[in-house]
């Protein structure tokens, strides 16, 4: 969970809770929450389940965010990209992650989050192999949560 922005990020098994089940749970906690976006959590997807499937984690230096706004922005940016996954922020660290398909796609997420505003520099394009993977029922979900402060 994070404060900046006011939001929670969450993996867990379709089979247990639903998208639907999570955000009840924190409302039922007294806070107004809002799903912002639901991903399968898989570096392969369930269409192209293989063995020994090769995907590329990109890591990037991200400058010009000040707020949460920004940090929406650059997050709805890299998820425009079509086959990403593990996307994932950082409004201290002015940075950001995000699992790719193919190594290509770096400089395409890259342009995104450029054509929103940011100035983006791609620090560092690692290759992950991933062995026996099979049909995936985690996800992740990202929850807006209102009404959290610092007391």
């Amino acid at each position: 969970m994070t404060l900046l922005p006011p939001s929670v990020l969450v993996v867990h098994d379709v089979n247990v809770l639903s998208v639907d089940d999570i955000r009840e749970l924190i409302q039922n906690t007294g806070y107004s929450a809002e799903v912002v976006s639901s991903k399968i959590y898989s570096a392969v997807t369930a269409t192209d389940v293989q063995t020994d499937a090769i995907t590329y984690k990109v890591k990037f230096s991200i400058l010009g965010m000040t707020c949460a706004s920004c940090v929406s922005a650059v997050t709805r940016a890299m998820d425009s990209v079509p086959e990403t996954t593990m996307v994932s922020v950082d409004l201290i660290g002015k940075s950001g992650s995000v699992v790719v398909q193919q190594k290509d796609e770096a400089e395409r997420v890259k342009s995104e989050i450029e054509d929103v505003g940011y100035e983006c520099y791609i620090v560092e394009v690692s290759e992950r192999k991933t062995e026996d993977v099979t049909h995936s029922t985690s996800r992740t979900v990202t929850i807006k949560v209102d009404g959290m402060f610092c007391g």
